[in-house]
């Protein structure tokens, strides 16, 4: 609802979660938003090129001749489709809370003894480690158990961009264009999210 949405904002706001602003203001998924490096945010035009996602991935390795799994690594990774390549706009006045956070995050880096650079991750944990889908996924869950919004329990990291979803169609864009902004590959899963509609507003679209 649109009091929870402000909610969100406002906790986001004071406890820096910009990670989960950055979903509630784009719906990219949970791992496109680890993925994400300074080189893909264009300040001047307030945009984010999504090319990659950060996450666990399984290494594996030859033994006798056998291809087996030996544990996970951190790595980046391709997107899920053609379709997930994308660049999407931000809002002006997050675009300077980015600013600000990139210069805590050379400050971060120095106090790590690491260099800054333009390819690091936009958001770290506290050791400048690049966050991985459950680093935000606990975050998410923090805060969410703060806010105790309705039905909280049931809401995960996906509800953010099930709602950035619902709030463009609301808001006029089309299910065409929505398609575009959460990069499905095929309409037809853009279109099952008008489930989160009532029968009123799927009649006042479809009209």
């Amino acid at each position: 609802e649109k009091e929870d949405e402000d909610k969100v904002i406002k906790y986001c706001l004071e406890n820096r979660r910009y990670e989960i602003l950055m979903i509630f203001y784009t719906g990219i998924r949970n791992s496109e938003c680890c993925g994400l490096t300074w080189n893909n945010i264009d300040f001047n035009n307030c945009t984010v090129s999504i090319e990659k996602e950060y996450m666990k991935v399984p290494v594996y390795e030859y033994v006798n001749g056998q291809l087996v799994k030996n544990g996970y690594k951190t790595d980046f990774t391709d997107l899920k489709s053609k379709s997930s390549y994308r660049k999407l706009g931000i809002p002006s006045s997050f675009c300077e809370i980015l600013k600000i956070h990139k210069e805590n995050q050379k400050e971060l880096a120095k106090k790590c003894n690491i260099e800054f650079s333009e390819s690091d991750w936009v958001f770290t944990t506290k050791s400048y480690r690049g966050y991985i889908n459950k680093d935000i996924g606990d975050n998410f869950r923090c805060m969410k158990e703060n806010l105790k919004i309705k039905n909280y329990k049931e809401l995960t990291v996906h509800s953010i961009r099930h709602t950035f979803c619902t709030r463009g169609l609301r808001n006029k864009v089309s299910l065409k264009e929505m398609q575009g902004l959460l990069g499905h590959e095929n309409i037809a899963i853009t279109a099952d999210w008008y489930a989160h509609l009532n029968t009123e507003e799927i009649i006042n679209a479809s009209n």
